[in-house]
């Protein structure tokens, strides 16, 4: 079963994700996009997969942000600083796997094995209809290791923004989407731990 974007709004302009797929999202380092993959997690996590968050900060600096969603609950499995070649031993039958951040786990990764251990992962998702959610932060690794990175993946969205006086306009480029090369852009709000397609914006 397709994963929700648990955003409202969002299914106005872009489809479930489906099993056996990987979505990059990047960005720069406000942490939206991390708060989106929590999200998508989560919503996988009541749905009665199992999730795994493999994260490169220390487990308790995030505790607070995954918890946010069920106060006391822990709905993800959480490790930290797990290297590319382990990653295929968490993608189980129909589960998620969620990689933050991304590029700075890969950033001394050779291309070879790069290339190699995204194209692993990826067969091994599709089989076993897993999803894989991989939150990039561009700026940490080069554009080589970039342009493999978006080779591979099924969907790439980037979170961008821009300031429009004293206000600060955020909105998604939207580059593919599954099997759909779409360069749309979707302007969204966050507020309070909560995100919501910003419908009164320019969508194009």
């Amino acid at each position: 079963m397709a994963l929700k974007i648990p955003v409202p709004g969002m299914d106005q302009f872009l489809c479930d994700i489906p099993d056996g797929s990987m979505l990059v999202m990047s960005g720069g380092f406000e942490g939206t996009q991390s708060f989106l993959a929590q999200s998508i997690g989560y919503g996988a996590y009541k749905s009665g997969r199992e999730v795994t968050y493999v994260t490169s900060r220390a487990i308790p600096d995030i505790m607070g942000e995954v918890m946010r969603f069920e106060p006391g609950v822990v709905p993800f499995y959480l490790i930290e600083n797990v290297p590319l070649n382990d990653w295929r031993t968490f993608i189980s039958s129909k589960c998620v796997l969620i990689v933050d951040s991304y590029s700075l786990l890969v950033m001394n990764v050779e291309l070879p094995q790069l290339r190699d251990g995204l194209m692993e992962i990826k067969t091994i998702a599709k089989e076993r209809g897993a999803t894989l959610v991989l939150v990039a932060h561009p700026p940490l690794i080069d554009e080589r290791r970039t342009s493999v990175t978006e080779y591979f993946a099924d969907s790439l969205v980037e979170f961008r923004s821009q300031e429009e006086d004293e206000f600060v306009r955020r909105y998604l480029r939207v580059h593919k989407w599954y099997g759909t090369i779409l360069e749309q852009l979707i302007y969204y709000r966050i507020d309070e731990g909560r995100m919501e397609i910003d419908l009164r914006a320019r969508i194009v």
